[in-house]
């Protein structure tokens, strides 16, 4: 990487974490592991070896390509990469609760749905064996 490109790049995430509690080594990673060089040293440090900057901060904390973190509108998980758009106050690191749903249903209704699910894995079961013997052949 080009040397300007370089301090585009510690520019960007220097604005981003305007306003939290992160310092900008906080958001270097050099071999795979946060940069745990001293400020002083860090255009050093970062000249020399390998490094990945943080892509977005969320609830505090750096945001890096390959992290996993969670869209609270919908609880999707998202395996973060190079493309990958956080908008703030939409994101989580913590998954989302399970939800159970309680649902009644009269007798009959539960019937269908019983004999309705068993006619459908049982269809499936079959096509998958049919499928198997005739590759086998």
């Amino acid at each position: 990487m080009k040397l300007y490109k370089l301090y585009e790049e510690a520019a960007r995430v220097a604005k981003m974490i305007e306003g939290t509690n992160l310092e900008i080594y906080e958001c270097i990673k050099t071999f795979g592991t946060v940069c745990d060089c001293m400020p002083d040293l860090l255009e050093s440090c970062i000249k020399t070896f390998r490094y990945e900057f943080a892509i977005a901060v969320v609830e505090g904390k750096p945001v890096f390509k390959g992290d996993i973190i969670y869209y609270i509108p919908n609880g999707g998980e998202q395996l973060v990469g190079d493309y990958t758009s956080i908008e703030d106050g939409k994101w989580s690191w913590t998954p989302p609760k399970s939800k159970t749903v309680m649902v009644e249903l009269l007798r009959e209704d539960a019937e269908w749905f019983v004999v309705n699910s068993i006619n459908l894995y049982t269809r499936r079961l079959a096509i998958s064996c049919h499928k198997a013997l005739e590759t086998s052949k």
